[in-house]
């Protein structure tokens, strides 16, 4: 029995005293007109409200339901939906949202059934009834909808040779590659972010790498240097909006104080085609001016993440978003920590791809984020500061770089003055 079910049949004693016993009893039998009169006069009489109403309007929808009134039944189903969420305890609100999902379904209604029990399992994790809905749903989808055709894409390298623009990326079937145990993630957050309506609709992700150069010239302790960083990242798509990325990256630093070096490996794992982590390992070292080197390491791993806000895709100028997440993480020479991030991002300027690479077309859409970085132990290390990416259509992820065509600085983090860096997309390859 749905849970809703079950609350509904019990509140009914809390509206005994207002009406006949009759109505109440008939409306609860949920058979036919005589129950959908008896709770139709119950609703129309004013004399109830809150969770109560709510009780009733389920009672009515559910007839309408039996009797192949899917229209109705969706409408007062509706109507109990806005009422519980008033003050309801949320599993009972995620089983008023599988109610109505499966009056959908039986209207043939699956997109809009498939949102709910989304909802649903967004409100309630444990909701076994919302997880096997929309296993059955998308099952549903896929075989009665032709999945579009698409071209095995072409790898494009460094600019040389004969010009080859990219063309935009086809919308194609999404793997189901197994999760690399490399950065572990929770089997909760994973039915999460597969599910919630924040997460979906992510597009196609055809890189399979790419390189960007970092150059920054910085002042720290009235000494200047300069640093020039080097990113070459392999990306594999796992499944819809889920990637892998493995980065290996290279830096020099060079400035009064002496010359140092370093180099790393980041393996991570992000939702929403990579902009969202769910978690990262790093291992590199460090050299300075001939001294042995250090290995340094750092992990996170997401906790959990809450009050998501907005949409993301499709990608539109305008778009905004919100959401918090809670990290755990640990670096060398420092205690297990516990990072918040709290995060409002809106789309807020398109470019033409080719900007960034002559052989890139279609747009690049710039993504500028407001964080609220907070650590329960490392208090010192509590920042406020804007954050810039942007999503290729043509690449299908988000990458953090400038304009090269013209040269224009834009994706700085605004948290240091002291430093000034441009970024340039080097090179990128379609994967096949």
């Amino acid at each position: 029995m749905h849970r809703l079910l079950f609350l509904t049949l019990a509140l009914l004693g809390t509206v005994a005293t207002a009406f006949p016993a009759d109505d109440q009893n008939t409306c609860a039998e949920r058979q036919g007109e005589q129950s959908i009169a008896a709770c139709t006069r119950v609703i129309s009489s004013g004399q109830i409200e809150g969770n109560d109403l709510a009780t009733i309007y389920a009672l009515r929808g559910t007839t309408y339901r039996n009797s192949g009134d899917y229209e109705h039944a969706i409408a007062d189903f509706t109507q109990t939906i806005e009422l519980l969420q008033k003050s309801a305890p949320a599993d009972v609100v995620a089983s008023a949202y599988v109610t109505r999902a499966s009056a959908y379904s039986l209207k043939d209604d699956l997109k809009s059934a498939l949102a709910d029990y989304r909802s649903a399992l967004a409100l309630d994790m444990r909701n076994e009834q919302a997880a096997e809905g929309i296993r059955r749903t998308e099952a549903a989808l896929t075989a009665s909808t032709p999945l579009p055709s698409a071209t095995t894409p072409v790898a494009v390298g460094a600019p040389s040779g004969l010009l080859q623009t990219v063309p935009l990326a086809p919308n194609i079937e999404a793997p189901h590659e197994p999760l690399p145990a490399e950065v572990p993630i929770d089997p909760e957050i994973l039915r999460l972010v597969e599910t919630h309506p924040f997460f979906t609709n992510a597009p196609s992700v055809l890189v399979g790498e790419y390189s960007v150069e970092n150059l920054s010239n910085y002042t720290f302790n009235g000494v200047s240097g300069t640093t020039k960083l080097n990113n070459k990242t392999s990306v594999r798509w796992l499944r819809q909006g889920l990637v892998e990325e493995e980065t290996i990256d290279q830096s020099v630093t060079s400035s009064a104080a002496g010359n140092s070096r370093m180099t790393g490996r980041t393996s991570s794992v992000s939702v929403v085609n990579g902009l969202i982590s769910l978690g990262y390992n790093r291992v590199g070292t460090s050299r300075f001016s001939g001294n042995n080197p250090i290995t340094v390491m750092a992990k996170e791993k997401l906790l959990s993440i809450y009050n998501m806000h907005g949409r993301i895709f499709p990608v539109e100028i305008g778009n905004r978003f919100s959401y918090d997440a809670k990290y755990q993480s640990l670096s060398s020479g420092q205690p297990s920590d516990e990072k918040s991030q709290a995060s409002s991002c809106e789309i807020s300027k398109k470019y033409e791809a080719k900007a960034f690479h002559p052989k890139l077309s279609g747009a690049a859409y710039l993504l500028t984020c407001d964080l609220r970085i907070v650590y329960k132990i490392n208090k010192a290390a509590n920042i406020n500061y804007q954050w810039k990416i942007l999503f290729f259509e043509t690449l299908g992820v988000w990458i953090s770089t400038d304009p090269a065509f013209p040269r224009e600085r834009i994706v700085q983090t605004n948290f240091d003055n002291n430093i000034s860096a441009i970024s340039t997309l080097k090179s990128f390859a379609l994967a096949r």
